[in-house]
């Protein structure tokens, strides 16, 4: 099995009949079929038989600039979208929602952040966590940690166990989605080394013909 294969085995079926997943599903499978394609360029460019290997990789270059480039390059963006997109909803998610209009709610959630000041990190952290109405996570997390005297770690903590408890299906979710889209990048990667390595060139004079699909100069061809 070759790491291409390796990768595909790790797709879950389950994920194929996701609506959520149907743009990653694509960029997946567009990503592995663009593996053959400069072997299948090289053979039929190959076929004519007047190019020097130079003018052949140079051909293959601009046929490959010309769509499978530009393709991969989107696929980029789009996973760094939902990359981000998954980590603003999971920050959502882990800051309660307050009804700053409330004063006397308000309140409850000002005493109840003095009161935990007051106490040492580690029983301050386990009272927070193992409350289960979760009022003293609410208040904790309304507000700066050093409001309630929270380590940034136990606050983060905090806000895990908090959304786990309120939006569990939802956190589950995002984390299959995280997983989807990780797999995905992997697999455009490896296509996107694929290409630089047919490509005929090699260090920058690669990554800059991948990012932008334009024919590097003959110095830094050299470098």
């Amino acid at each position: 099995m070759n790491m291409a294969d390796n990768i595909r085995s790790r797709w879950q079926p389950a994920w194929n009949d996701r609506a959520d997943l149907a743009d990653l599903r694509h960029i997946f499978d567009h990503a592995l079929l663009f593996q053959a394609a400069p072997s299948r360029m090289v053979a039929e460019l190959a076929a004519r038989g007047h190019l020097t290997e130079k003018g052949l990789r140079e051909q293959l270059r601009a046929k490959l600039a010309a769509n499978i480039v530009p393709e991969l390059r989107g696929y980029r963006e789009k996973i760094t979208a939902r990359r981000e997109g998954i980590e603003k909803r999971r920050a959502d998610l882990a800051k309660p929602t307050v009804d700053r209009s409330d004063i006397v709610g308000e309140l409850q959630r000002q005493e109840i952040r003095s009161m935990l000041r007051t106490l040492p990190p580690g029983e301050r952290f386990a009272m927070i966590t193992t409350e289960t109405s979760g009022a003293l996570a609410a208040a904790a997390l309304g507000a700066p940690r050093e409001v309630t005297g929270l380590s940034e770690d136990h606050f983060n903590r905090i806000a895990e166990v908090w959304s786990a408890r309120v939006h569990g299906p939802e956190m589950e979710r995002l984390t299959e989605i995280a997983e989807a889209v990780d797999l995905t990048g992997v697999m455009v990667e490896m296509t996107r080394r694929a290409m630089g390595e047919e490509s005929g060139l090699r260090g920058k004079a690669a990554e800059v013909w991948l990012e932008t699909g334009i024919e590097p100069a003959d110095d830094l061809q050299a470098a």
